[in-house]
């Protein structure tokens, strides 16, 4: 297993930053999964990263070693993209071997390696198709198979499951993680799916404007967000402005609220995910609020509720009975409220209002 690390890696195009003094490590064997907007950096990161572009500053490193100057065709690294780039003219078995050839394999050789490579995607019965008859899925498979057929020391997946319907891509997600998880390689997911980076990732890289703003663990970074950015985009979040007090509770128009971390001094936002509201306990505690909208999620219900001239979005058991106009009282779970910071450009009323990403 190879562990891969960027330290201070920089890029500019022409006024346009796309990466800012990026530094982290790529654990050996793990998947992190690196999510932003568009424009965040993310793609240009996986470029230098394959070396594809070459940085403005700071050092790609394979186990140690510095490869920033080394050609993309000689650092060995798999790649899928979105696009797939599989050849038409060949059939699937010449399509995953075809890193093989560039690298001079002998035909027997590349065959047999190519083989067991459709195998571990469970396409061999594919191997004598042409790329035109096979679904996007199958399509897909092959493109990884041609990636890993020539045990790469790191796998690079570019938006993979982009280009595949909904339901296909839920259940290829897990195939992917299974076959990573078998081979042991150090692999980079790019990707702007957040539901796909919390399933696939071992380790969540968060990045904004070509910086790199949290790193962590996807459960740790969807429970503790670093700022308001990363709460709203990793999820719906309720951001209730307030002013922090006694080092352990945050003043709101919803009252005093406990919060699980220290409260920034001066004015922060309390942060509760939809999930973290509840029923209040008592028929007196908490808030009272009115609901405004009621969508059924089949899982869960998810309420727009109106409070103190904010507006909330709460989800709540999917058989909980309520209507559109109708009042209820409402509380946080225990310990799990958050406080963040709240920064100037962030107190315009638009940004006062939760929103359900």
């Amino acid at each position: 297993m190879s562990t891969l690390t960027v330290d201070h890696l920089g890029k500019r195009y022409g006024a346009a930053c796309a990466l800012d003094d990026v530094s982290m490590v790529f654990p050996a064997g793990r998947i992190t999964a690196v999510l932003g907007p568009s424009g965040s950096g993310k793609s240009t990161l996986l470029m230098a990263i394959a070396g594809l572009v070459r940085p403005d500053a700071g050092l790609v490193r394979l186990d140690g070693t510095d490869i920033t100057g080394l050609p993309a065709d000689r650092r060995g690294f798999g790649l899928v993209q979105q696009s797939y780039a599989l050849f038409p003219h060949l059939d699937v078995l010449a399509n995953a071997a075809f890193g093989l050839r560039c690298r001079g394999v002998a035909r027997p050789e590349r065959e047999r390696r190519s083989r067991i490579a459709l195998d571990r995607l469970g396409i061999t019965h594919l191997a004598a198709r042409g790329i035109r008859q096979l679904s996007g899925g199958e399509q897909q498979r092959v493109a990884i198979a041609r990636a890993i057929a020539y045990d790469p020391p790191i796998l690079l997946l570019d938006e993979p499951l982009a280009a595949l319907d909904a339901q296909l891509r839920s259940g290829l997600r897990a195939e992917l993680r299974r076959l990573v998880t078998d081979l042991g390689v150090t692999t980079v997911l790019v990707t702007h799916d957040q539901s796909e980076a919390m399933e696939l990732g071992d380790q969540l890289a968060i990045l904004r404007h070509g910086r790199l703003v949290q790193l962590g663990a996807p459960s740790a970074v969807y429970a503790r967000p670093a700022d308001a950015f990363v709460g709203r985009f990793l999820g719906a979040a309720n951001l209730i402005p307030g002013t922090g007090v006694n080092g352990h509770a945050v003043d709101t128009a919803l009252g005093r609220l406990l919060v699980a971390n220290p409260p920034p001094i001066g004015a922060c936002w309390a942060m509760l995910r939809p999930e973290d509201l509840q029923v209040a306990t008592a028929a007196d505690g908490g808030f009272q609020a009115q609901c405004e909208q009621r969508l059924h999620l089949g899982d869960r219900l998810r309420l727009q509720v109106g409070v103190a001239g904010l507006r909330l979005t709460v989800d709540l058991p999917n058989d909980y009975r309520i209507e559109p106009g109708e009042s209820l009282r409402l509380e946080p779970k225990p310990g799990r409220t958050i406080a963040m910071p709240r920064l100037p450009d962030e107190e315009s009323p638009d940004d006062q209002r939760t929103t359900a990403p």
